[in-house]
């Protein structure tokens, strides 16, 4: 999906003000989660604050008003604003994150009032399970994820839970500006993308990692990344026929595999070989002379590494009756 550069500034310029919208979300419940991060429910459930010491008195002390008086200071009132920026999954995800924490800080509150703590998942009154809270997370997580989160430990659960639809915010943010093929960047790398895209302080020699679209992987800098990215971007969006679209798609993943053998040097030439003939291949007209060349320099690399350089020769076969159909 192209998206023009002007819409494309208000999409990233939308995700920096969510993104400090939640980092001001977490400021807040850090306080509140702070007592479930290092007791475990047989050492606070029931027991009277005063009894926990400092950690009871670490808890803030607000009152119903003062806590919906902090959570708007948090910019949810001006957020809505930028909802058609930010796109309807992400919203979804970031609703239900806003719903979480606030519902889990209302209850501390309350049970506060009472004098003493309950589990991170009892309801209001500490006596049953919250099912409206489980509602809220399976409409994000699956059983099984949901369980991967909550079983390892008995601590930090509520923490555990709100990274994880921090993760999921992330991952699709990173997903629109990098492109959907781009699927898993290395956690150092995924919070600080999109802000520093934004501010024009990307290093794009940064080295990452990344999943592609089925099971290859790449390992390179973000310039060679945002590449991968154009190449599948221009590929979905030509008037090529589907037979070709998936030839070349499964070309840039076999090619990354393939890259893995090659010395530097020899690796940045089929980079730049791959490259020019996806530009050719999606142009409106493609010419022979120019994408035959291209073509040739893939076949020659993938012979030199053996059998790992079969898959890219076999698909260089398949495309080549598919490009010389359409080409002068």
């Amino acid at each position: 999906m192209n998206i023009p550069a002007p819409a494309y500034e208000r999409v990233l310029s939308a995700y920096e003000k969510l993104w400090n919208t939640i980092i001001d979300i977490r400021k807040l419940t850090s306080k509140y989660f702070f007592v479930y991060s290092i007791l475990t429910p047989e050492e606070y459930v029931k027991v009277p604050l005063q009894d926990l010491g400092l950690i009871g008195r670490s808890l803030p002390r607000l009152s119903e008003t003062e806590f919906i008086a902090a959570m708007q200071e948090t910019g949810l009132d001006d957020i809505e604003q930028h909802r058609l920026f930010i796109g309807e999954k992400i919203w979804l995800i970031f609703q239900m994150h806003q719903s979480f924490c606030g519902r889990m800080m209302l209850k501390i509150i309350k049970w506060q009032e009472k004098g003493s703590l309950e589990r991170w998942d009892s309801d209001f009154s500490g006596d049953k399970e919250d099912k409206a809270l489980y509602q809220i997370l399976h409409i994000i997580f699956t059983k099984e994820e949901l369980e991967s989160i909550v079983t390892p430990l008995p601590v930090a659960i509520p923490q555990r839970i709100q990274n994880a639809l921090e993760d999921k915010i992330i991952n699709e943010m990173n997903q629109m500006i990098f492109g959907e093929a781009l699927l898993d960047f290395n956690k150092q790398v995924q919070a600080q993308v999109y802000v520093e895209q934004l501010h024009g302080e990307l290093d794009m020699s940064d080295k990452v990692e990344i999943r592609l679209a089925k099971k290859a992987s790449f390992q390179g800098n973000l310039n060679a990344a945002s590449n991968i990215k154009n190449s599948y971007n221009q590929i979905n969006s030509s008037e090529l026929s589907t037979p070709l679209k998936e030839t070349l798609t499964n070309l840039i993943e076999a090619v990354q595999t393939m890259r893995k053998e090659l010395s530097p040097e020899e690796s940045q030439t089929v980079e730049k070989d791959l490259e020019k003939l996806i530009d050719e291949a999606t142009s409106p007209q493609p010419e022979r002379r120019w994408w035959s060349v291209s073509a040739e320099g893939l076949k020659k690399a993938a012979e030199k590494v053996g059998e790992i350089g079969k898959p890219v020769l076999n698909l260089v076969a398949q495309m080549l009756p598919l490009l010389e159909a359409i080409s002068k």
